[in-house]
């Protein structure tokens, strides 16, 4: 961390992990890994390489890690959701209760609100982490997979 990447030195990386996808059988050089800290740093951090990864050489991302609070914060709302919504269905079952049942339904409009904020700040959370790692399916039958990082490894050498 702290270290300055060239472009140079970046497309140099590029080209040698695109390189070792397309030629090399070994599963490994297939799978790039965000825990790899050398790998992170000096390449996986930039999204702009990851963009061409996956849209240009046809890497797939998978997450591989979690982010507990969220999780947490997530369980929390839909067990709430779940209480009010009980609370609800016994308030509509009584009579004279329309202020308690105009309170709940506050109170459940408020939670989406609440879960519609958790979903972004997850979706954010997961763009910027090391939560994730790119996986090449390899040449296939028809070597498309390999033909895609050979067109690219050309456009990256040619920069």
């Amino acid at each position: 961390p702290g270290e300055k990447e060239s472009l140079g030195d970046i497309r140099r990386l590029l080209e040698v992990v695109l390189r070792n996808a397309a030629t090399k059988s070994d599963p490994k050089y297939k799978l790039l890994k965000t825990s790899n800290r050398n790998l992170w740093t000096r390449l996986l951090r930039f999204r702009e390489v990851v963009a061409i990864l996956e849209n240009g050489a046809g890497f797939e991302r998978r997450v591989v890690g979690t982010n507990t609070q969220i999780e947490t914060e997530a369980l929390r709302i839909e067990m709430e959701r779940d209480r009010i919504n009980v609370e609800i269905s016994q308030a509509l079952n009584e009579s004279n209760r329309q202020d308690t049942i105009a309170s709940l339904i506050a109170d459940l409009d408020a939670l989406e609100i609440a879960a519609a904020n958790q979903q972004q700040l997850a979706g954010v959370a997961a763009e910027e982490a090391r939560d994730f790692e790119l996986g090449h399916a390899g040449a296939g039958e028809d070597r498309l997979g390999v033909k895609r990082i050979l067109a690219i490894l050309g456009a990256v050498e040619s920069w």
